[in-house]
């Protein structure tokens, strides 16, 4: 799941990243052998350094073709420079109805910020 938040933070920070925590995962059902596992994972929010990430894992039977939800978490990554600076991260642009409604929904379930 770090992996498919990584490739979601890097695209959008179009840097490097690391992860600096993940939050919790919840598991909703097995990935059994010979399943496909799918991973769609999203940026939801920002901070100036930090992105929140989400990420759901879906698994398909092939001989069905039918996907049924498996897991999700939500990840905080930072953008660094070659240095291992951090560096700001873009304004995340929402512009249509499914990404608001994306966004609305990741921010919902994310867990409370620790201290």
């Amino acid at each position: 799941m770090d992996l498919g938040g990584v490739v979601a933070a890097r695209r959008f920070a179009q840097s490097q990243v690391v992860t600096a925590s993940i939050e919790r995962v919840d598991f909703h059902a097995p990935i059994d052998l010979g399943d496909i596992a799918v991973l769609t994972a999203y940026v939801y929010d920002v901070g100036e350094t930090s992105m929140q990430v989400r990420v759901d894992v879906t698994a398909e039977r092939p001989s069905e073709s039918v996907e049924r939800d498996t897991a999700s978490s939500h990840l905080t990554f930072v953008a660094i420079d070659d240095a291992e600076n951090v560096q700001s991260v873009p304004e995340l642009t929402v512009e249509t109805a499914e990404e608001r409604r994306l966004r609305d929904a990741a921010r919902n379930e994310a867990p409370a910020p620790t201290q």
